[in-house]
């Protein structure tokens, strides 16, 4: 997956606007990108993560493409400010 390496960047829960403090944004993802492998990525380097959510665009079938973005809700909520240092500005995969 060459084309789909790109420079993530972090961004802590946004609180009042519907993510709690354990989220983490991230954008600048490939449109390969799934979210077993994100969570293996993360977790390798992070910790535990609860819940990974890859936005993708609309349709069906397992074709959908990743539009760019996810939101990773760590099971340890001090987890999220180290992954946002760890990750920003990161190739993944």
């Amino acid at each position: 997956m060459g084309d789909d390496r790109r420079l993530l960047r972090g961004r802590q829960g946004m609180g009042s606007q519907g993510v709690d403090s354990s989220t983490l944004f991230l954008r600048n993802l490939g449109p390969g990108t799934e979210e077993g492998m994100l969570r293996q990525w993360v977790t390798s380097r992070v910790g535990p993560v609860r819940r990974v959510v890859v936005v993708t665009e609309k349709g069906a079938g397992e074709s959908r493409r990743c539009k760019g973005f996810a939101f990773v809700q760590f099971a340890v909520a001090e987890d999220v400010q180290r992954a946002a240092e760890l990750l920003n500005g990161q190739e993944w995969m």
